[in-house]
């Protein structure tokens, strides 16, 4: 454990990319005395660097397994003190918590818990379908960070939730984990279970950032109310349409990678749907 902390707790907002973390960091963010430091991802690159000199490893697609003796106590607190560091370059007010919605840092949680014992986690889920269609239309908008076919998608995505439920049943840190179907179809309910999961103040301006969600494609005839009403109808807590161009070899390949987690987060993978 570190010698000392700083005053304000960390929220790390994890999950597989393209499942709604942003979204929901903005949301808590939005919550009293919490701030927003957006997407860091300096611990993700510190991580890298540390295992690549623990272990010699060049590839950098390999996630390697967070190990104890990596992070020898002086480790420890040479890179939480540099971390506390570029925090504080980030924050503009002074609030007891920061909110930070890298994706990433799902794949570090026990260094983050070993640098930061008081920090809070929260892990957004949402359905593996719609989390490779979500990579592939970002790729096509020019983020290369999401390239990858479908099959990489639910590989990925079964690594990630995998893991960081894995991670969050062995660490002795305050946590939660919520559903992107659920903030877009009861958001009240999603997020004043946040507030009291992990003892936030709830502030009603949360509420308005789930309309950001949908708010790109308002055509000028609609109410925001109205089209609210229709985009939520359009998403599903369990079920989720395959891509047109999904052939079945890989429909069948992407349900069998993903289904068993899938199943135990409440969606249903199936091929012939």
């Amino acid at each position: 454990m570190r010698s000392h902390y700083p005053d304000w707790a960390p929220i790390f907002v994890v999950g597989c990319p393209r499942s709604g973390t942003t979204l929901v960091g903005e949301c808590v963010a939005a919550f009293n005395d919490v701030e927003s430091v957006g997407e860091s991802l300096f611990i993700r690159y510190l991580w890298r660097l540390i295992t690549d000199l623990h272990l010699g490893i060049n590839d950098k697609t390999t996630i390697v397994p967070y190990a104890d003796e990596k992070f020898r106590p002086n480790l420890t607190e040479a890179v939480g003190r540099l971390c506390d560091d570029l925090y504080e370059g980030l924050r503009k007010q002074n609030t007891k918590h920061i909110v930070d919605h890298t994706p990433w840092n799902g794949a570090c949680l026990p260094l983050l818990a070993r640098m930061y014992p008081n920090c809070k986690i929260v892990h957004v889920v949402r359905n593996p379908i719609a989390v490779s269609k979500s990579l592939t239309q970002s790729f096509h908008n020019g983020r290369e960070w999401a390239q990858g076919d479908s099959l990489y998608h639910a590989k990925l995505w079964n690594k990630m939730v995998q893991r960081i439920d894995d991670d969050i049943a062995t660490l002795n840190v305050s946590s939660t984990k919520i559903y992107y179907e659920d903030i877009c179809l009861k958001p009240i309910e999603t997020l004043n279970g946040i507030a009291v999961q992990l003892n936030l103040n709830w502030n009603d301006s949360a509420l308005l950032k789930t309309e950001v969600l949908y708010a790109s494609s308002l055509s000028s005839e609609e109410q925001p109310e109205e089209y609210l009403t229709k985009r939520r109808k359009e998403v599903h807590r369990d079920v989720e349409k395959w891509p047109l161009n999904m052939d079945k070899e890989t429909r069948d390949s992407f349900s069998n990678l993903t289904q068993a987690i899938a199943l135990r987060n409440g969606y249903i993978i199936d091929p012939k749907m």
